[in-house]
């Protein structure tokens, strides 16, 4: 991992410090506002590609997030000295907004929430068709007080469920640490948050 980190950014960063004049300023916005909308783009769409590609994805992650970081303060430092310029700095300003977004997102699950509301009507089609009509399908999973359709296969032992939920209260039985919901899934719930009326994105620990 450390070798690819380091190849990604030496591949930014040496092109950078062989350029002259106008062809080397050029380069740098270039890569600075190429950098941080991957950045971006890594946040925004976090959740997809931890799904998709699991273990992978994450990995993934890192070996696109940490060089481009790297590279961000290679150049703007190397900026800064080849032109003897403090104003320089400024840039560190995209690079800054761009990690509190992916904080941000990462934290409040943004990513996970655009995903739910782009996608969430066809898998609520599927749960309903099961939760009313019976009608059962490989990604339905049941449980003795309710019926869930599977959003994220995760890893290892984790993944995640869309939960309906007659009652329409399960996320406040899961703050009130109620020990009777664990007793219904039969496994460790580790995170509840409501997508609309009735229905649940769960986060399980077998």
């Amino acid at each position: 991992m450390i070798f690819f980190v380091i190849l990604i950014l030496l591949m930014i960063c040496i092109p950078y410090f062989y350029m002259e004049d106008r062809f080397e300023r050029l380069y740098f916005k270039i890569a600075m506002y190429a950098m941080n909308a991957v950045l971006l783009f890594l946040a925004i769409f976090s959740f997809q590609i931890f799904r998709a590609l699991s273990f992978l994805g994450a990995l993934l992650y890192a070996l696109l997030a940490i060089p481009i970081i790297l590279a961000n303060l290679v150049l703007i430092i190397g900026s800064c000295i080849k032109h003897t310029a403090i104003k320089e700095l400024l840039f560190l300003l995209p690079l800054a907004f761009s990690l509190l977004f992916s904080f941000i997102s990462l934290k409040f699950n943004l990513s996970e929430r655009l995903a739910l509301k782009l996608e969430f009507d066809s898998y609520k089609a599927e749960l309903d068709d099961y939760i009313f009509n019976n009608n059962k399908t490989e990604n339905i999973r049941t449980f003795s007080d309710y019926g869930g359709i599977i959003w994220d296969g995760g890893f290892l032992d984790n993944y995640s469920a869309i939960i309906y939920d007659e009652n329409n209260n399960l996320d406040l039985l899961f703050k009130s640490g109620d020990k009777k919901i664990e007793e219904s899934f039969g496994r460790s719930l580790v995170d509840v948050m409501k997508v609309q009326d009735n229905y649940f994105r769960c986060n399980f620990h077998d």
